[in-house]
C-alpha cells in the first residue's frame, strides 16, 4: 500500500503505492436477529462501518506493460448492508429443504462516490432433498442452486458496471457402506446452463475473459476407521 509500484501478478493489475497514506481508524456497529422453530429458521443481520482514512485501490485511465493502472488512495467512507436468510423443512415432508439468503455491500466516501471493488448484491436459492435408508445405501440427497447475481452499476470512476446473471448448479450425493466401510460419492454440476458471465470482482473482466463455463465435478470421499484398521493390523 505504500511502496507498491508494479505488476501484482495475483490480481492482473499494474498496482502503485503511496507512500502518504494514514493509519485507518474504524467504527463499525451490527445487529443480528435469528428465529428458530422445529421446521423454520430465519435471520437478518445488517451492518454499518465507518472508516476514517479508508485505503482503498483507486482504477485509472493509465495503462503499463498492457495492463490497468491502480492507485492506493484514501478517504473517510461508510460502508454498510447486510444478510438475510431462511431454511424451510416443512412437515411432513422432513426430506425436503428450502433454503434463501440475499445479501448486499454498499459503499461510498464522504462526498456520497460510489468506491470501487464493491461485489454485487446476491440472492442465493437452494432446494435439496435428503432421504436415509437402511440398505446399502445409507443415504441420499440431490439439490439445486441458484445464484442471481443483480447488476452492479454503483462504480467509481474508470470501473466498469457488471451486468446481471443467473447460475444454475446442480448435484448428487450418497452414502454407500461395504463391509462395514463407509463411501461418500458426490457429483455436481456447475453453471449447469453454461451462463457467459462476469463476476464484478473477476481479475480478468478487464481483459474480456469471462468467469468458468459448466463444469462437471465428481469427489470420492473414504473415512478412515483407524480403530479396524489398527486391529486388523495386530491381527497378522
Amino acid at each position: 500500500e505504500l511502496l507498491s509500484d508494479g505488476i501484482h501478478e495475483g490480481t492482473n493489475r499494474y498496482e502503485i503505492g503511496n507512500a502518504q497514506l494514514k493509519t485507518e481508524n474504524s467504527y463499525q456497529i451490527d445487529a443480528s436477529l435469528s428465529y428458530k422453530s422445529k421446521h423454520l429458521e430465519g435471520f437478518v443481520s445488517p451492518y454499518f462501518n465507518y472508516i476514517r482514512n479508508y485505503i482503498y485501490l483507486q482504477p485509472s485511465s493509465e495503462i503499463i506493460d498492457e495492463l490497468p493502472v491502480y492507485h492506493y488512495t484514501q478517504a473517510d467512507a461508510c460502508l454498510y448492508g447486510g444478510e438475510a436468510g431462511f431454511h424451510l423443512h416443512p412437515h411432513p415432508l422432513d426430506w425436503l429443504h428450502l433454503e434463501g439468503s440475499y445479501s448486499n455491500t454498499f459503499g461510498t466516501d464522504k462526498k456520497h462516490n460510489d468506491l470501487p471493488l464493491i461485489p454485487s448484491q446476491k440472492i442465493n436459492t437452494t432446494v435439496s432433498a435428503v432421504f436415509s435408508r437402511k440398505k446399502a445405501i445409507k443415504k441420499i440427497s440431490i439439490y439445486l442452486h441458484n445464484q442471481y447475481s443483480l447488476a452492479q452499476n454503483c462504480v467509481a470512476g474508470y470501473e466498469t458496471a457488471t451486468p446481471a446473471y443467473d447460475l444454475f448448479n446442480t448435484g448428487l450425493a450418497f452414502e454407500l457402506e461395504l463391509n462395514k466401510q463407509k463411501l461418500l460419492f458426490n457429483v455436481t454440476v456447475n453453471n449447469l446452463f453454461n451462463e457467459v458471465y462476469y463476476d464484478h470482482l473477476s481479475r480478468y473482466k478487464t481483459d474480456g475473459i469471462y468467469n468458468m463455463g459448466r463444469n462437471f465435478n465428481f469427489r470420492l470421499n473414504i473415512p478412515l476407521q483407524w480403530d479396524r484398521l489398527l486391529s486388523n493390523l495386530n491381527s497378522f
